[in-house]
């Protein structure tokens, strides 16, 4: 596993901008490439897919998981 960071976008940014300056606002994350890779999936942490009470403790753990798992592993993510 290769957990290695990644250079933000500066939508990815934006994205966590908002988020933290509207911490009661409902997200409705929309993309048409950020699932194509799982480490792009880091800014949508409201999904709640990793933290304590989940699967994964982590998002270095969902990353693990899912890439161990590779496409089959993202497509029982898109479902």
């Amino acid at each position: 596993m290769n957990i290695q960071p990644i250079e933000p976008t500066k939508t990815g940014l934006a994205v966590l901008e908002l988020q933290n300056k509207l911490p009661n606002a409902r997200i409705v994350y929309v993309t048409a490439t950020g699932a194509s890779e799982p480490r792009h999936l880091g800014y949508m942490f409201r999904l709640g897919l990793w933290c304590q009470g989940t699967p994964f403790y982590d998002f270095a753990s969902f990353i693990g998981t899912i890439e161990k798992n590779g496409v089959g592993g993202m497509e029982l993510l898109a479902m």
